[in-house]
């Protein structure tokens, strides 16, 4: 049944798409194939939440250039950055995700928008494996 346009069938293609990337192993040596499976999964995270708040859409994203930054962090935390600006102002979204080795998995740690994508962009790329974040925990293991 349609729902402002929507149904239930577009709603819930996105989500196939996530759990479709979920399935390739985060410890995939292909470098090329991990980094369009977090695009795909970034995409199709924003697309779901776009669908579920319309009113939250920042118009103008560029899904077609997204820039892809991964990071190791403190802990041994293998993080990586998804974002997308928009082609209308400086704002933009991102996703982050955290690789994780012991089982294999990739798991989404965050998500949210910005006000300076390159401000954003510019902060990512200083963190270092002793730069302490706040992030919950993507792989089950507390995080101090």
């Amino acid at each position: 049944m349609p729902v402002r346009g929507l149904t239930a069938r577009s709603l819930l293609q996105p989500m196939g798409l996530a759990l479709i990337a979920l399935s390739v192993r985060a410890t995939n040596p292909d470098a090329a194939t991990q980094r369009t499976t977090l695009v795909d999964l970034a995409v199709a995270h924003v697309h779901a939440e776009f669908q579920k708040y319309p009113q939250a859409v920042l118009p103008g994203l560029d899904f077609e250039h997204p820039q892809v930054l991964a990071r190791n962090a403190a802990h041994g935390r293998r993080l990586v950055f998804v974002s997308f600006e928009s082609k209308l102002a400086r704002w933009g979204q991102y996703e982050i995700f955290e690789l994780c080795a012991q089982s294999a998995r990739i798991e989404r740690v965050d998500s949210g928008r910005v006000d300076d994508i390159d401000l954003y962009r510019a902060t990512v790329a200083t963190i270092s494996p002793s730069t302490p974040n706040r992030l919950p925990p993507g792989c089950g293991l507390a995080r101090g």
